[in-house]
Parts: C-alpha cells; sequence; structure tokens
C-alpha cells in the first residue's frame, strides 16, 4: 500500500488540510489541487519530511506558480498568520494564544510570539493593509520590513521559541529570515519538530493523537506516553525524517491493529474511554470527505469500464470529486468526533453520486455482477465483500434475500442489486473506520 499511487495523493489530501486554512478560496492561484499535485510529488518521491518543510517554508517565485506557493497564498504572505499556521503544524503549539497577551496557560509571552512572527516579517509584500493577494504579486526575501507588538511601537526582532535573547553581531551578515527559521525548524535539535510530526501522524491512523489535541503541546496537556512519543520523535530523526518509514512502523503495532470492539461488556464508560485513551482499543474513526469518496468508487468500480487488479483512483483532474468535497465538507475536527449532519447524510441518502454508483451503466460492480455464472446467493456476497470486506452473516442473508427472489427477471435483479447497495453504502460500518 505504501509503494501505491494511492498512498501519495492521500497523504497529500491530509497534510494538505493541516496547511491551508479551511474556507481560504485558492482557485484563482489554482487552486487546492494545485497544492496537493505538489505535496503528491514530494511523497512520491520519498522526498525527508525535514526537506518538504524547508522547500514550503524557503519557496520563492509568483504567487501564479502555485506548488509550494499556494501556502503563503493562503495566509496573506502575513507574518502572524503565517507564524500562527507554520506554530501549530510544525511545533504543535498554538503560539496565536499569546498573540494579543502572554499565554493565558502555558510560559509563552506575547513577545514569544511576536520575535518568531518577525522570521515572516521581510517577505516582499505592499507596506499597506493587504485583504487579498494577487497572481502577480512574488515571494521573496528583502531587507525591510519588521513587525511590532501590538498598540505600540516596540520592534521585536526575530528570535527562536525557548531561546535567550541574543545581540545582533553587526560585523556579520546573517542568511534571510526564513533561511534561519527553516533551519533551526528542521533541525534535529529542534525539541518540537520531530515530536509534533510524530504525534499527527499518530493522530491520523489512530482518531486522536499522544498528544491531543495534536497542536496543543504544553505543560498543561501532557502526553499520555512521554516514553512513546519520544521514541517515536527519535527514531525519526534517526530515519532522517522518513514519513513513510514512521507510517509502517505505527501500521505495525500491535495497538494499531487492535479492533474498536470489545469483548467486555460490563466494563463502565470510564473504563472504556481509558482504554481509549491509551490506545489499548481502537477508536472508531470518522472518514474523510476524500475517503468517503475514494471508498465508494474503488468498492462500486465507479467508471471502471474493466476491472484490474491495479484499479488507481482519479483523485486530480476528477471535477465530479471536487463537486462532491466541496458539498460534503464537515467542520474539521478529530476523526474520533462525528460532526456530519443532515447535507451529508443526503448527500449519501440521494446524492447524483450514489446514483450513479448504484447505476447498472455506471456501476462496474453491478455490471460485473450481471455475468450469467454467478448464484444470487453470490451476488449478494460480493456486495458486501466489496463494501463492507466480509460477508454478510446469516440473518442478514435472510433479511437481503427480499432485494432479488427466487426467479427474479434481469431488471428485477438489477433494481434489488443496486437497493441493496444503496443501503450498504449508507450503512454506518461503510462510512466509519473501525
Amino acid at each position: 500500500l505504501l509503494d501505491t499511487p494511492d498512498y501519495t495523493s492521500q497523504m497529500a489530501a491530509v497534510w494538505r488540510s493541516f496547511l491551508i486554512p479551511e474556507g481560504v478560496d485558492l482557485d484563482a492561484f489554482g487552486g487546492r489541487e494545485a497544492f496537493e499535485k505538489w505535496l503528491a510529488e514530494q511523497f512520491a518521491d520519498d522526498e525527508p519530511y525535514d526537506k518538504i518543510v524547508r522547500r514550503l517554508l524557503l519557496a520563492e517565485g509568483r504567487l501564479a506558480q502555485s506548488g509550494p506557493l499556494l501556502f503563503y497564498s493562503a495566509l496573506k504572505l502575513d507574518a502572524d498568520q503565517l507564524a500562527a499556521r507554520t506554530s501549530r503544524v510544525f511545533l504543535g503549539m498554538r503560539l496565536e494564544c499569546a498573540q494579543c497577551h502572554d499565554h493565558p496557560f502555558e510560559p509563552w509571552s506575547q513577545e514569544d510570539f511576536w520575535s518568531y512572527a518577525a522570521f515572516f516579517a521581510q517577505i516582499s509584500r505592499p507596506k499597506a493593509m493587504l485583504e487579498n493577494v494577487s497572481t502577480v504579486m512574488q515571494v521573496r526575501d528583502v531587507d525591510r520590513g519588521e513587525v511590532m507588538l501590538p498598540e505600540s511601537k516596540e520592534v521585536i526582532p526575530p528570535r527562536f521559541l525557548g531561546e535567550e535573547w541574543q545581540p545582533a553581531d553587526e560585523t556579520q551578515p546573517l542568511p534571510p529570515r526564513r533561511q534561519r527559521l527553516a533551519n533551526w525548524l528542521t533541525g534535529p535539535d529542534n525539541p518540537y519538530f520531530a515530536r509534533a510530526t510524530v504525534n499527527r501522524v499518530w493522530s491520523h491512523m489512530f482518531g486522536r493523537g499522544i498528544v491531543d489535541p495534536v497542536d496543543d503541546f504544553g505543560e498543561n496537556n501532557l502526553p499520555v506516553s512521554a516514553d512513546l512519543i519520544d521514541t517515536l520523535a527519535s527514531q525519526f530523526i534517526e530515519n532522517d525524517f522518513d514519513l513513510k518509514r514512521l507510517v509502517r512502523s505505527i501500521a505495525l503495532t500491535r495497538a494499531y491493529q487492535l479492533s474498536s470492539s470489545s469483548n467486555r461488556a460490563d466494563d463502565s464508560s470510564d473504563e472504556i474511554e481509558e482504554r481509549l485513551t491509551t490506545f489499548a482499543q481502537m477508536n472508531v474513526k470518522t472518514l474523510t470527505p476524500e475517503q468517503v469518496y475514494d471508498c465508494i468508487a474503488v468498492a462500486t468500480m465507479l467508471d471502471q469500464q474493466n476491472a484490474t487488479s491495479d484499479y488507481t483512483l482519479a483523485r486530480f483532474g476528477n471535477s465530479q470529486r471536487d463537486t462532491f468535497l466541496q458539498q460534503f465538507a464537515a467542520p474539521a475536527t478529530s476523526r474520533s468526533e462525528y460532526l456530519a449532519g443532515i447535507p451529508q447524510a443526503l448527500m449519501l441518502m440521494n446524492g447524483s453520486l450514489i446514483g450513479q454508483a448504484t447505476h447498472e451503466q455506471s456501476s462496474g460492480l453491478i455490471r460485473s455482477l450481471d455475468a450469467p455464472f454467478f448464484t444470487d446467493e453470490q451476488r449478494i456476497e460480493v456486495l458486501f465483500m466489496s463494501t463492507l470486506s466480509r460477508p454478510p452473516r446469516p440473518n442478514e442473508r435472510e433479511l437481503v434475500a427480499e432485494f432479488i427472489p427466487a426467479e427474479a427477471s434481469r431488471e428485477q435483479r438489477h433494481t434489488g442489486m443496486a437497493d441493496l447497495l444503496w443501503a450498504l453504502i449508507n450503512s454506518s460500518e461503510f462510512t466509519l473506520n473501525h
């Protein structure tokens, strides 16, 4: 699975969701797809994660060139927005809580936030307030630009988080600020970068982080297991920030292979919560909108003319998929919390995608089951295996046999298979990862 194109495009979608704020319109700059394509190329080439982050932070050129520059387009080249987003994603900190005043719960001061934001202050941009960015604008380092404490004229020089103020050495020319930040942020001695990254990957795979929420590392939100996160971070650094190797290591753990069900029916809710928190039982995870669409496409062989074992999802340049993602979007939150609602449920019940997925002319699955050598019982089993990855249980066999009655005509059989496929796709077992 890690060697397939589906892995790289899925990871690109996951990381894009971390980096680009929800609700940002990037259509003028090539759209979110352009950013995902760039990320997918990095993952396909097995680029070390520290190098990917460096390329993102040090990107230069006109915003029309898309790729990593979309990160700067989305955040309007704004020093405080860039500081807030990069600290959340790459350091696991909600540093913007110290933007207007000292952090109420953590030791970060207002000067800490603005000294970090100062690393993004010397990017070419108009001096006036920037409400929108243009495709002709450039991202490049210049020798001007400072940040000041709000409601003051005190200029705050750049300083790495957790380090003491150092007087500037006027005799030694310094590299551009973004380069200094990238060197520090992705360096093996950075106490935050590796831990924040392994925690994000763990959270994606388990539905919750070792530190949870994943962007709230601090003295008041300690990890479930400090040894676990330190071990993973150390291995991540030793393996030269190899994301694929990290995913493989986590997937091969006993904890990841646990089920979300428990054979201890008399456990209290507190006992269940403790097992979920300590990863002694898998969380039920919601599928992302991308995963819902992709699961429907794979399960039904949607628009696949010839069934092959190497079916690859069309994630880029797929207008139907893009439309579905826009309409199916739900508030971003922990994957162990279900926040989709009536609009998403109605789309799965009555949307055009489901109509296509269950129609004999567009569903490769329904067409394949028209072969005369299948029995009706086998057709039912294939529908279950394709959607739920398991055969029907005895009570389910009895129930769904009504969909395809004995001596059914070809038309009745197609209708019955389409209805059963519709019901399986709309089941919670299909739309949740358990």
